[in-house]
């Protein structure tokens, strides 16, 4: 049996196909990867989000005001210590009893969030999660007393905590890519990110 070699136009032909393929598989596969990135920030917020309730349903209080922050609704941030406030809450709720404010937080070193050994949970681009607590304990979050979430409506929201993002860019100001652990949609009249239900 002969064998006979490609001729130079069924070649060009291959890689025309090839070329073809890549490109709608390419496409699809960042998509993709996208969504699972924004999929697994959902989850880690959840877990964050259950393990501060049963913080809160253990010791009587959301973490809050033990930070340093304010009575009213808050953000975590700033620094405690050697590490961010941010740090000290995911330490806390991952059993380390940290003393904040001359205030033992977690004096029954309870595991209320499984988490890496250094004590950090960030999200699937790197960045700290930024939270937001009820520090008032109205059981609402009113965003317009306080660093109001990037990119969602400024009414108050019937939630305790409220978890969000700055994406894969890094950057809260550009709203777009923001997730957020309490169900939003994007308006596309406004660009903004308004409650799906409140």
């Amino acid at each position: 049996m002969q064998r006979h070699p490609f001729t130079l136009t069924e070649l060009l032909m291959a890689i025309g196909i090839i070329v073809i393929l890549a490109s709608i598989a390419v496409p699809t596969t960042i998509n993709a990867i996208k969504k699972a990135e924004m999929a697994k920030a959902q989850a880690e917020m959840t877990t964050i989000v259950e393990a501060l309730k049963n913080y809160e349903s253990t010791y009587g209080i959301l973490p809050l005001k033990c930070l340093g922050a304010t009575p009213a609704d808050g953000v975590i941030s700033g620094t405690s210590g050697s590490y961010t406030a941010y740090e000290t809450l995911i330490r806390i709720l991952q059993g380390e009893n940290l003393t904040v404010n001359s205030k033992a937080m977690n004096k029954r070193k309870v595991v209320f969030l499984e988490g890496k050994d250094e004590g950090l949970l960030t999200d699937p681009w790197g960045n700290d999660y930024i939270v937001l607590l009820d520090g008032d304990g109205d059981g609402k979050l009113d965003p317009s007393t306080t660093d109001e979430p990037k990119g969602l409506d400024g009414k108050p929201w019937r939630k305790d905590i409220l978890i969000w993002s700055p994406g894969p860019d890094g950057d809260p100001d550009k709203i777009e890519d923001n997730v957020y652990s309490l169900p939003v949609l994007w308006d596309k009249g406004e660009k903004k990110w308004v409650p799906d239900t409140l």
